[in-house]
């Protein structure tokens, strides 16, 4: 998936979460994560929140989200 990221590309990625339930013993429930590339139908399960973080740096990077993301904080305050 990062290959596709630089500064100039668009990308539609759909990012499902969810968490899944108990299924036994003590287990407790666990987040999952699906990412689906739009423009190839190509689909990327997801069952640790780390490799899911490393999966999207690459697009967070080139779309400088680390920036939006503190803009769009610093504009909630009061």
């Amino acid at each position: 998936m990062s290959d596709y990221a630089d500064e100039t590309s668009t990308h539609v990625l759909i990012l499902r979460l969810w968490r899944e339930t108990e299924t036994g013993d003590g287990a407790k429930p666990e987040w999952r994560a699906l990412i689906e590339d739009v423009s190839t139908r190509q689909r990327y399960p997801v069952k640790d929140m780390v490799k899911l973080q490393t999966l999207l740096a690459p697009y967070g990077e080139a779309m400088a989200l680390n920036n939006f993301v503190a803009d769009t904080l610093d504009q909630d305050e009061p």
